[in-house]
């Protein structure tokens, strides 16, 4: 296969799907491998990972992502097997389904944290080093929420993982550039998958009837794949074009001159 460079082009990419077992993650791991690309799925679901790697004839681990540990037998397995990254899709995530507070357990607050936030952010540490070099599209996308960018009194906690994906992309966008690296958010509204079951379904539904479908969540992933400028929040609209989030300028203090600026 030839080595990918254009932009669209996956053939012979190498690349790596957190969540890859079910729902977003194993349609993109489908797509992706439909273009050519070597695809490495990462899951916590072991069942749904053996069945979706026997599917998709492609590689496989079964790892927590919220756990550095597993992370760095990750980077491990795929540095030995592949030699590198040419793309990281860090889109592994939970829902605590939980409105109030005072019904959320620490088990599910912590968790939440662990897969949404931890599992980025140790994504990202191992992923980097593994993507410096790539002749491909030497990309991050990482799975937020249109619940990163508005109020979401369904689920505050899995918000609050969502703002805090946005912020951490939006940070990284230019220390990765310098090392050769895109980062990328993807932003879908609640999607038809499984993670919507119960009460959370419920809940989505109250919020927006018009679910997105996997399918709308792919055409954003693309996007965001290959979309400059860096740090960019690709919002996913039921079949329509793919839209990068315009952020507002915030008027702020330079801290080496004391003079006023915009981000």
């Amino acid at each position: 296969m030839s080595a990918p460079g254009a932009p669209g082009d996956l053939d012979g990419a190498r690349a790596l799907v957190t969540g890859g077992a079910s729902g977003i993650g194993l349609a993109v791991a489908r797509v992706l491998r439909a273009r050519g690309a070597r695809v490495l799925l990462v899951d916590v679901d072991a069942p749904a990972l053996v069945g979706a790697a026997a599917e998709l004839a492609c590689g496989q681990i079964e790892a927590d992502v919220g756990s550095p540990e597993d992370w760095d037998r990750v980077a491990r397995a795929v540095r030995e097997g592949a030699g590198g990254l040419d793309l990281a899709f860090l889109n592994a995530g939970v829902a605590t389904g939980a409105r109030s507070l005072d019904a959320l357990t620490l088990e599910q607050y912590r968790r939440t944290l662990s897969v949404n936030v931890d599992g980025v952010v140790f994504g990202v540490r191992a992923c980097t080093s593994l993507l410096e070099g790539s002749t491909g599209p030497a990309a991050i996308v990482a799975t937020a929420s249109v619940a990163g960018l508005v109020g979401v009194p369904d689920d505050p906690v899995y918000a609050l993982t969502k703002h805090a994906i946005i912020g951490f992309v939006r940070s990284m966008a230019e220390p990765l550039a310098a090392r050769g690296i895109r980062i990328n958010a993807l932003c879908p509204s609640f999607t038809d998958t499984p993670m919507l079951r119960g009460e959370i379904r419920a809940a989505a539904l109250r919020m927006n009837p018009d679910l997105l479908s996997t399918d709308d969540v792919v055409a954003g992933f693309m996007e965001a794949v290959w979309h400059e400028p860096s740090g960019a929040a690709i919002l996913c609209r039921r079949q329509a074009t793919p839209l990068s989030y315009r952020f507002r300028g915030v008027p702020a203090i330079h801290p080496a001159t004391g003079t006023g600026s915009t981000d």
